[in-house]
């Protein structure tokens, strides 16, 4: 429940991410970690042990203004086994809104409306008088037969007064929106219980996932012996527990490990200690829009491998891994030295491998932004992380090998050097070396831009005009003046 903590003097609220099993909360989670600049910072109390959370993911974020004071959001997710059900309702009613994720993909709707249905029946209750909203998350949509919106809620028996926000968690879309619309729910609830005078002060019951898990443990109980016998039993599969964002049938691929050959990785002893590095943390498979497996680990590693990566020989394998091998000595100006290829026998074929530590990303340059109290720092960074993003398109084009340059899959090193972070591919056969005109650089700035500023200025309360004077003044960096322009257009807009 909405909560003033007079010691932090902030308001606090309670996100709640709620679903049924594998439809892709964790992978939320981890997502808007990414998002918000917070992904080193989610706590999953037994991930290790059972590679599923078992009591919650944990996430707090600071950020916006309600009434004079910063919002600070605790975003939780629900252990989703039915032995659990006690620690779920727990959750649930403690939340002052609840984002509910379902698998858009499914056939079979029956778990889905079971876990909906009991979740309208808990914060519904006849106690609580200022009853959470709901959000549904329809998650998954990269798959080709998901069920649309209109469907949806006539399976789910919703109006239109419940928002239904359609997203692909694995990468990223939606999530953002998902929980701005969330953080507003919930600081309504929060304005119509200080306006009846319901609201509390002093210190929140938990405001860390440690305190949290404690709570839980000694107030509503430990772990069922029967829950953990399945644990000890392995009665949750890994291949169920790796594919949470896939189908449960999906076999995970064999992933390069501290006894792969040194002829199989580049550059080999390097790579073996990157793998080494790699390996030291829970990994999180996925597959994006059935052609790519991401695997993710902490401290901001990356693993992936195309589905055309798999090869039926040994020689074809080391022959791509050559040119792998050739197209990362061609872009190693713009590649982070932190990268390794490798590759790994599954079953009888071979498959490539690219691994990657990730530096601070744009997309994380441009949340910190966004974050500024003072307005002309918070607009020169917006348009520094701009020009940055163009600088890399100008970069790329001085290399034929493909790359997805999005804000995620740029970095900046701790020497203001612009990396690539994201996978690179075969090169485009009409390859062309052109420079990008005024026009081009626009289009991208408000591609990229455009969204995302916009979510901002309705999150963080941003001064439209107060903005769009500092931009107006200010001065145009070299051969920059067509992003300055387009920021001008797009804060505009917002």
């Amino acid at each position: 429940m909405a909560i003033i903590d007079t010691e932090r003097d902030v308001i606090v609220v309670r996100i709640i991410y709620d679903g049924p099993p594998l439809s892709g909360k964790t992978t939320t989670i981890h997502s808007l970690g990414k998002v918000l600049g917070k992904k080193t910072h989610i706590f999953s109390p037994q991930d290790a042990e059972l590679s599923r959370t078992l009591y919650f993911d944990w996430m707090e974020y600071v950020g916006g203004f309600f009434k004079g004071r910063s919002i600070s959001c605790q975003i939780i997710t629900v252990p989703e086994q039915a032995k659990l059900r006690a620690q779920r309702h727990f959750l649930l009613n403690a939340a002052d809104a609840v984002v509910f994720v379902l698998d858009a993909n499914e056939t079979d709707f029956t778990t889905t409306l079971d876990c909906f249905h009991d979740l309208q029946a808990v914060i519904n209750n006849s106690e609580n008088d200022h009853p959470a909203d709901i959000l549904v998350q329809a998650n998954k949509q990269d798959f080709d037969n998901i069920l649309p919106v209109n469907a949806l809620r006539t399976k789910l028996n919703i109006d239109d007064d419940i928002k239904v926000i359609e997203t692909i968690a694995t990468e990223e879309k939606g999530i953002r929106e998902a929980f701005v619309t969330a953080v507003g729910m919930a600081v309504k609830r929060a304005e119509a219980l200080m306006t009846a005078g319901k609201i509390e002060t002093g210190k929140p019951d938990f405001a860390d996932g440690e305190t949290l898990l404690n709570l839980l443990q000694t107030t509503v109980g430990d772990i069922p012996e029967a829950l953990n016998d399945d644990i000890e039993n392995n009665a949750i599969t890994t291949t169920e527990v790796m594919t949470e964002s896939t189908s449960p049938q999906l076999r995970l691929p064999t992933f390069p490990d501290e006894s792969t050959p040194l002829q199989w990785i580049y550059p080999p002893l390097t790579g073996r200690t990157l793998l080494k590095s790699f390996l030291q943390h829970s990994l999180r498979p996925h597959l994006k829009s059935g052609e790519t497996w991401w695997v993710e680990a902490d401290q901001n590693w990356r693993g992936f491998s195309k589905k055309t990566w798999l090869y039926d020989s040994e020689e074809q394998a080391r022959t791509v891994m050559r040119e792998h091998t050739a197209w990362h000595l061609q872009c190693s100006p713009m590649l982070s030295e932190q990268r390794c290829i490798s590759l790994t026998q599954d079953e009888n074929q071979w498959r490539l491998w690219q691994l990657v530590q990730l530096d601070v990303t744009l997309a994380t340059c441009l949340e910190q932004a966004f974050q500024e109290t003072e307005m002309p720092k918070l607009i020169l960074e917006v348009y520094r992380t701009a020009t940055r993003y163009i600088d890399a398109y100008q970069q790329y084009i001085d290399f034929s090998p493909k790359m997805n340059l999005t804000l995620d899959n740029i970095g900046v090193t701790n020497t203001a050097q612009l990396v690539y972070l994201g996978c690179l591919d075969k090169p485009n056969d009409s390859y062309t070396h052109v420079l990008l005109s005024s026009d081009e650089i626009s289009k991208l700035v408000y591609d990229t831009f455009a969204q995302p500023i916009q979510e901002a200025v309705q999150h963080y309360n941003i001064n439209q005009e107060t903005a769009l004077e500092e931009l107006k003044a200010a001065p145009a960096f070299e051969d920059h003046i067509a992003v300055l322009d387009t920021l001008i257009e797009v804060f505009d807009q917002a």
